[in-house]
């Protein structure tokens, strides 16, 4: 044998030998294992030595493509890995600052609408903002007479809709899910209020020459600007949640009025290719229709929750998936994207 075949012949033995150690029990390319012996044996004896290189290159590419073997494939296959991790970390990282922020709280508490004096529906619960006008430090009556009397600082906002007063001190929630900020500001600021629970009568508490709605547990940020939402008058949204959207997959209609808008905080799912985004959600499939040219698409980030306005969603027939629906043939939603923001609420630090 030349020094050339014995040369590559060594080189093949070890490729198979380095993925050999770390192989899985079961090969699933043991269908190929004959012929790449008999190939290996025909090399050893110099027999159709050209043929059989080839013929064993072609096998080693096959397993390549089912379980990385050569250096070229595995370090393929560790860079798709890296990536992979890489953007669960970047997913991580991402989830992690979104549930500090506004947006995050707001769809726990209370509901946005372009415009709080005419909220869609007769909904509740309905943010609002505008200046702060007023504060003043004030002593509580204790809850219990055995308890010291201690202080708080009251705070009136003017809203769009109505004029909101809350105690700024330790009873106001901050929006950090399980954190109790103290909320300070200035005469002047801008001010979002979420009233989650509110007393429509003057609150016992109140200092003489206050009045207004009290806001007993909600939460107020300052702003660096009104809310994103108030942009998409245009629209006429009307807020639903994502579970709203899945729900109806299910009863293969919409309840809502043709024509009326919608806009939702949206947990983004797989590209599907075609402009569709696949959503998963509670058990549920449908989709979302992107236009190519529609602004803020890049933020269409798998995993990322974003705020979409959408139109009225169709439904069209979807593919089999072998299951029996009896007479009626699976359909499948899909929701036009209108408008998409990363947040509505840029909080003042």
């Amino acid at each position: 044998m030349s020094r050339r075949l014995r040369r590559s012949l060594a080189l093949f033995i070890v490729l198979l030998g380095t993925r050999a150690v770390a192989a899985p029990r079961e090969d699933p390319t043991e269908h190929l294992n004959t012929e790449r012996d008999a190939l290996l044996d025909k090399i050893a004896k110099g027999v159709d030595v050209e043929a059989s290189t080839h013929r064993f290159a072609a096998l080693l590419k096959q397993r390549d493509a089912v379980v990385p073997t050569t250096k070229a494939a595995m370090d393929v296959a560790e860079a798709a890995r890296k990536k992979e991790s890489d953007r669960h970390s970047a997913a991580r990282d991402w989830e992690h600052k979104f549930r500090e922020s506004a947006d995050y709280r707001i769809r726990l508490v209370c509901e946005l609408t372009p415009d709080p004096s005419h909220p869609p529906e007769k909904r509740t619960h309905i943010g609002d903002w505008g200046r702060l006008t007023r504060k003043q430090t004030f002593e509580r009556n204790p809850a219990d007479d055995d308890r010291p009397a201690d202080m708080g600082e009251l705070f009136e906002v003017k809203g769009v809709a109505g004029t909101y007063v809350f105690d700024g001190g330790e009873r106001t929630r901050g929006h950090s899910s399980g954190d109790f900020h103290r909320f300070k500001g200035n005469v002047g600021d801008l001010v979002f209020v979420c009233p989650h629970e509110v007393f429509t009568e003057r609150w016992r508490q109140m200092p003489a020459g206050w009045s207004g709605t009290y806001v007993h547990s909600g939460f107020a940020i300052r702003l660096e600007r009104p809310p994103v939402i108030a942009d998409k008058k245009k629209f006429a949204p009307v807020y639903r949640q994502m579970s709203a959207f899945s729900l109806y997959t299910v009863k293969d209609e919409w309840r809502w009025p043709a024509g009326q808008n919608s806009f939702s905080l949206i947990e983004v799912g797989r590209d599907v290719g075609n402009g569709r985004i696949q959503i998963e959600d509670q058990g549920h499939v449908w989709q979302l229709e992107v236009p190519q040219k529609l602004a803020h698409r890049d933020l269409l980030v798998e995993g990322h929750s974003v705020w979409m306005v959408l139109g009225t969603p169709r439904f069209e027939p979807a593919p089999p998936d072998g299951k029996a629906h009896g007479l009626k043939p699976p359909q499948r939603m899909v929701v036009p994207v209108l408008d998409i923001e990363a947040m509505y609420l840029f909080e003042k630090p």
